[in-house]
C-alpha cells in the first residue's frame, strides 16, 4: 500500500495525552460560565488553538475529534453498557460493594445517598460525577495516567468487542485503567462511554 500523506496520518493526534483532553473538557465547562465571545467560539477555541496546531501540524485530527463528539462517532459501534451496568462495574472494580460509597454509585440519582455526614452533601444525579467524587477519596487527584488518545481509542474499540456481560467489560476496564487513571480521567471516560459529555459540543 502507498504510504499515507501527511494529511492522512494520525500519529501526532493519537499521541496527545488523555489527561490533557480531560483538562480541555474541564476548561470547556468553565468557558460556558465565563464566556464573552459566543459560546461556540469559546468552546472550539479550547480544543482547536495554536497549541493543538503546533502539536498536530498538518496531520489528521480524527483520533482526537472522535473523543470530542462520541455521540456522532458512527465508526465505533455500541458499547452495550447501560448506566446501571457502569455503576456495577466500578463498584466491583474498586471493591466497594459493601461500603456506603458503593451504595452511592448504585443509587446515583437518589438524594438520600448523597448525605456525607456533618451536613455535607455529595454529587447526585449524574453517575460520572458521583464516580469521580467517590474515587477522589481513593486515588490521587493529580496522579494522571500516561494514556494517549490512540490508546484510549483502542480501549474503546476493545470495549465494543468485549462480551456484553458485566464481567467481560469490567475485566477490560480494570486491566486498562485500574491503578493508572485519575478520578478526573474516570469521570470523562464514563461520559465518553455513555456518549454524553455535557459540554454542549455538537455537530
Amino acid at each position: 500500500a502507498a504510504p499515507k500523506s501527511e494529511h492522512e496520518r494520525e500519529d501526532k493526534a493519537g499521541a496527545i495525552l488523555f489527561r490533557d483532553v480531560c483538562m480541555m473538557f474541564e476548561r470547556c465547562l468553565v468557558a460556558e460560565r465565563t464566556a464573552e465571545l459566543t459560546l461556540n467560539e469559546v468552546k472550539l477555541g479550547v480544543f482547536f488553538n495554536d497549541r493543538t496546531r503546533d502539536v498536530v501540524g498538518d496531520q489528521s485530527l480524527y483520533p482526537f475529534v472522535r473523543l470530542l463528539l462520541p455521540d456522532i462517532d458512527t465508526e465505533r459501534g455500541n458499547y452495550g453498557i447501560k448506566l446501571k451496568q457502569i455503576a456495577k462495574i466500578y463498584v466491583t472494580m474498586f471493591g466497594i460493594e459493601k461500603l456506603a460509597d458503593g451504595e452511592r454509585c448504585l443509587n446515583w440519582t437518589d438524594p438520600k445517598y448523597a448525605d456525607l455526614g456533618d451536613g455535607r452533601r455529595g454529587c447526585v444525579g449524574e453517575l460520572a460525577e458521583v464516580i469521580e467524587e467517590v474515587l477522589s477519596k481513593r486515588l490521587a487527584r493529580d496522579n494522571h495516567s500516561s494514556t494517549t488518545v490512540a490508546q484510549l481509542n483502542d480501549l474503546l474499540d476493545a470495549l465494543v468487542r468485549a462480551p456484553s456481560a458485566d464481567e467481560g467489560k469490567r475485566k477490560l476496564l480494570q486491566a486498562r485503567t485500574l491503578g493508572t487513571f485519575s478520578p478526573l480521567e474516570h469521570k470523562w471516560l464514563c461520559r465518553i462511554i455513555v456518549k454524553d459529555l455535557k459540554t454542549g459540543l455538537g455537530y
